[in-house]
């Protein structure tokens, strides 16, 4: 998505293009989510993580999932921490797959473009570049008009060796 990302806004791509491969990117990782939720929930029960998880979670979230049917797959697409664990929930409570991909494929198709526009590689005014990267793709960098940005500068000899890192790419500073 970032590759994507940075070489439809440098025209290096077709940003169409690239608009279609995130949608149906994020169909078919999803699609492998649900597919891995059916045939390995029942070994993952009998694991350690299972066994942490506790049946009666499990069994919570299994029939929240059954019970929502396609309003969960869709509107977990939007939330963060639930976009990676519904797929596998939804193939673990055995939803049919022609109800799960009728309602994970619209849920792509609309988060997608975010994704492109305002995800890594960018940032919200629409400039790219490596500063604009950086920007996007750490949620804890500073704005570079910002007084933490600001202070950041003053302390920039101090973090120097911290910034060459790629870890130290996302620190603040």
């Amino acid at each position: 998505m970032l590759l994507g990302r940075v070489l439809a806004f440098t025209g290096r791509a077709s940003l169409p293009a690239m608009l279609a491969f995130a949608a149906v990117g994020a169909v078919v990782w999803d699609s492998a989510g649900y597919e891995l939720g059916r045939r390995f929930s029942e070994p993952m029960r009998a694991s350690r993580a299972g066994q942490r998880i506790g049946p009666e979670r499990r069994d919570d979230t299994e029939q929240y999932v059954r019970r929502r049917g396609g309003r969960a797959v869709f509107l977990g697409r939007f939330v963060g921490v639930l976009r990676a664990k519904v797929p596998f929930v939804a193939g673990a409570g055995r939803m049919p797959y022609r109800s799960f991909l009728p309602s994970n494929a619209p849920g792509a198709v609309i988060w997608a473009p975010g994704f492109v526009y305002h995800g890594p590689g960018g940032d919200r005014r629409g400039r790219s570049g490596p500063g604009a990267a950086r920007a996007s793709a750490c949620p804890a960098s500073p704005d570079p008009g910002s007084s933490s940005a600001r202070r950041s500068r003053s302390h920039a000899r101090v973090n120097s060796t911290l910034a060459a890192t790629s870890v130290g790419q996302c620190m603040p500073r």
